[in-house]
């Protein structure tokens, strides 16, 4: 149990690292509607990708193999960093209505994830005895957190395309 709790201590602060080192502001300034995205590349879209396609193929195999709980948190901690190579990776044409859409997207999927958070926990807990350790830890909200930002964003710009 302590290694899991110090593998959620490493992946909070390296998420925290993450974001102040994505986030830059603009005259000095930490007005919400003034910050810009440092964001990675366009190819990290395909490396995220390829992360988490092959993070769900070792899931599969190992759990044949080896202990089922080890592999859970493994593919977590794995498909988060696909997550967050797809969410912080910037588009093929990056403007400022882009940038507007990921601000709305990050509240959005921020509250979205705190919600299903909230509703998936107690459920896990009532209906089965916790076997799922990592439902419990940090990473499970911030895959919660991922898929609701990507859903939003991604709704977002094939609505614009029409």
């Amino acid at each position: 149990m302590e290694a899991l709790t110090l593998i959620n201590f490493l992946f909070m602060a390296g998420y925290i690292g993450l974001g102040s080192r994505l986030i830059k502001t603009v005259n000095r300034t930490w007005d919400v509607l003034e910050l810009r995205f440092n964001l990675a590349p366009y190819y990290f879209k395909y490396i995220g990708l390829a992360l988490i396609l092959i993070s769900i193929g070792i899931y599969i195999w190992v759990s044949k193999v080896n202990s089922l709980s080890r592999a859970e948190e493994m593919l977590l901690y794995h498909i988060n960093l696909g997550f967050l190579l797809l969410v912080f990776s910037c588009e093929r044409n990056e403007d400022e209505l882009f940038n507007q859409i990921r601000q709305k997207a990050i509240v959005a999927s921020f509250i979205v994830s705190l919600l299903l958070y909230a509703i998936v926990i107690p459920s896990v807990i009532i209906l089965e005895e916790i076997h799922h350790e990592w439902l419990l830890s940090f990473g499970a909200i911030l895959v919660f957190f991922n898929l609701g930002y990507l859903v939003y964003f991604c709704s977002t710009k094939f609505r614009m395309r029409r």
